[in-house]
C-alpha cells in the first residue's frame, strides 16, 4: 500500500511540475551555442503588445477548425544575430510551448523561422529568457561581447 501511495504521490509532482514548466523538452535543453547556431535571429528586446489570433484551417475530412495563438510584439533593442528591423512579431501557441511574456518584460530571443506560416517562433527549450534572470544576463553579454569584436 505505501508503494502505491508514493507512486501516485511521484506521478502528482512529476505532473504538477511539469505543466508549471514553460514546456516539456523531450530531448532536453538547446545548448546556448547550438541556439544561437540554428536561430535566424538573436534579439535583446521589450515586449511592446500581446494580443490574441485565430488561424482557421481545414481538415482533411472537411470541418473548419481554430487554432488559438497570441501575437506578441516585440521592440528590439540589441541585435545579436540576423538583420531585422526595430519591431518584430511572434505568434506564441496556446500549448505547453507558449513563452511566458508580459507586456513590458525584456528577453534575450532566439528566433528561428517558421515552417508552418510565415514569420517566427520561439523554441521554449533554447536559451530565450527574461534578461532579469542572471543566467540569461549574463548570456547576453557575452553575445553582446562576441559581436563586438
Amino acid at each position: 500500500m505505501k508503494y502505491i501511495v508514493r507512486s501516485a504521490l511521484a506521478l502528482c509532482t512529476f505532473f504538477y511540475t511539469s505543466t508549471a514548466m514553460a514546456s516539456i523538452c523531450v530531448d532536453g535543453r538547446v545548448s546556448l551555442e547550438d541556439d544561437y547556431s540554428r536561430s535566424q535571429y538573436v534579439v535583446s528586446g521589450t515586449v511592446v503588445s500581446k494580443g490574441n489570433y485565430f488561424k482557421k484551417y481545414f481538415k482533411y475530412d472537411g470541418r473548419l477548425l481554430y487554432d488559438e495563438y497570441q501575437k506578441i510584439t516585440v521592440r528590439v533593442d540589441v541585435v545579436y544575430k540576423g538583420h531585422l528591423g526595430r519591431k518584430i512579431a511572434f505568434y506564441n501557441s496556446n500549448d505547453s510551448s507558449r513563452v511566458p511574456v508580459e507586456v513590458g518584460d525584456k528577453w534575450l530571443f532566439f528566433f528561428q523561422k517558421s515552417d508552418d506560416w510565415e514569420g517566427v517562433y520561439v523554441d521554449t527549450c533554447g536559451s530565450s529568457g527574461a534578461l532579469a534572470k542572471p543566467d540569461i544576463a549574463a548570456a547576453a553579454t557575452m553575445l553582446k561581447d562576441r559581436i563586438a569584436k
